[in-house]
């Protein structure tokens, strides 16, 4: 790599190995064009060469997982633009700047508003997150305290999006009670599919969510699907059950004018806290549908009495154009010098989301997909027996992942707001997986107090920390001796 005086990369050979385990296999292929199309973040790479290559080892066949091969370049990219810093003396984050790619750089997939957008989630997160106040902080705090370190880190984020599945529905509507049943061609694996799929289905027929329940998914119902990945489960499958509730709003259409004249008789005007048909209260969020509630069963029971098929089935083919997912996370993380042991002190993750599906799930998303790359990156290291390659880290007891204590202490999630887009449906955007990249931050920010404790133990050469930094690699890099500790 070759850099100028403002940590500008003017030329870049990287060349990349995956692991492919045992036996070669598509998921090695899978990551591997991943790591080569997302490698380049938010910055301009026109001038960089990346090569891919594989080995096979003794070891199990790997599996893909969150960010399969993205999360692994977004990390290896933000180390290179520390490791510049620390060769030039700089401030990390003014040589990202440095690298940034504008919305007419080459290679770039941004335009002008996504410019705008990305710059305004920095702007958000340095003045709420007060960054400049904090780091002058934390160099005040690292030079009183010689066996604790404390650092920030922010890293970019920019997630791609390209519709590439296909995905089928089927929405039924049952004439007795109004109720309607949805099956779609995704899993919801906790990300929480089905109750977009439901509040979509609630949207487009203008009934309360309660009236929906989301049935499992099969293939003699679904055939054909695509894969549930890349974040666009959820989007996908929305899509096809709107298209499935079009079709059924178009049927009942005829009949609609009839039901709205009709005089609701006295037996079926519902008020709250009076019961239902079935003997349920209404919800203190249907009270002011109840009315709606009744005239939309009168019109799905003349609809069926007039012999309409009161079921659809869709299937939602890759719809066309594309968009972009920016991010910025800080995170300050706080090492005791000693035993090696860290923690995560603030998190502040800005997400563009567009106008979120569903916001107290996508923030819960980003959380988790934070966490989970918080895993990845501190804790969760795997071991092998050197003869026989069998897994040694197989249980709890030696496999680390993060519990309620590796949380950050306090952990800031912003959606970024009135951000329109105008591919997904509803104008949101996929929320699943982006936030995982940014994690790497909080490995970055350990690794820069680890630093200060080598500073401070008289080693200044670059400290190639590979994560998982765990607790036993940041207690032996920070390059504490016996000498460090005599008192003079």
């Amino acid at each position: 790599m070759g850099f100028g005086d403002t940590g500008r990369i003017e030329s870049l050979h990287l060349h990349f190995i995956t692991a492919q385990g045992a036996v070669f296999s598509a998921t090695g292929a899978i990551e591997a064009m991943q790591f080569l199309s997302s490698v380049d973040n938010v910055y301009r790479a026109d001038n960089w060469r990346v090569t891919p290559g594989d080995v096979t080892t003794h070891t199990a066949v790997n599996t893909s997982v969150r960010g399969p091969g993205i999360v692994n370049a977004i990390a290896v990219m933000e180390v290179i633009m520390d490791h510049v810093a620390h060769e030039l003396g700089l401030d990390p984050w003014h040589v990202r700047q440095a690298n940034f790619a504008q919305h007419n750089s080459p290679r770039s997939e941004a335009g002008e508003l996504d410019q705008e957008v990305f710059d305004k989630m920095i702007s958000e997160l340095f003045e709420q997150g007060d960054i400049d106040r904090r780091k002058a902080e934390i160099q005040t705090f690292n030079e009183e305290h010689r066996w604790r370190k404390r650092a920030l880190a922010i890293v970019p984020m920019h997630w791609p999006v390209e519709y590439v599945f296909k995905m089928p529905a089927l929405v039924s509507v049952y004439d007795r009670d109004g109720t309607v049943a949805v099956c779609c061609g995704g899993v919801d694996m906790g990300q929480g599919l089905h109750t977009k799929v439901a509040q979509t289905v609630a949207r487009e027929l203008g009934i309360p969510l309660s009236l929906i329940s989301v049935k499992p998914n099969n293939s003699l119902v679904n055939p054909n699907g695509s894969p549930t990945g890349g974040s666009l489960g959820s989007e996908t499958a929305c899509l096809a059950a709107q298209l499935a509730c079009r079709v059924l709003r178009e049927r009942l259409q005829p009949y609609q004018e009839k039901v709205d004249g009709e005089k609701v008789a006295d037996g079926e005007k519902v008020a709250d806290g009076e019961k239902k048909e079935d003997g349920e209260k209404v919800a203190d969020g249907e009270k002011d549908c109840a009315r709606s509630v009744e005239q939309w069963r009168r019109l799905v029971r003349a609809a069926s009495a007039a012999g309409v098929n009161l079921t659809s089935h869709s299937l939602q083919p890759p719809p066309p154009g594309h968009y972009n997912i920016w991010g910025v996370t800080a995170a300050e993380t706080e090492l005791d010098v000693l035993t090696g042991e860290s923690r995560v002190n603030r998190v502040d993750l800005y997400e563009d989301a567009g106008l979120p599906l569903s916001p107290a799930i996508d923030i819960g998303q980003v959380e988790g997909a934070f966490a989970f790359g918080m895993g990845l990156h501190l804790t969760e290291r795997l071991r092998y027996d050197p003869a026989t390659a069998k897994l040694l880290t197989n249980r709890a007891w030696n496999y680390y992942i993060p519990s309620h204590k590796d949380m950050p202490r306090d952990f800031r999630v912003t959606l970024l707001k009135n951000n329109k887009n105008p591919v997904g449906i509803f104008n949101s955007k996929a929320t699943g997986e982006p936030a995982i990249l940014m994690s790497a931050a909080c490995m970055l920010a350990l690794r820069s107090a680890v630093s200060a404790a080598r500073r401070d133990a008289g080693v200044a050469d670059w400290c190639p920390l590979d994560s998982p930094v765990t607790v036993e690699k940041a207690g032996l890099a920070c390059g504490t001796g016996e000498e460090t500790m005599l008192l003079t």
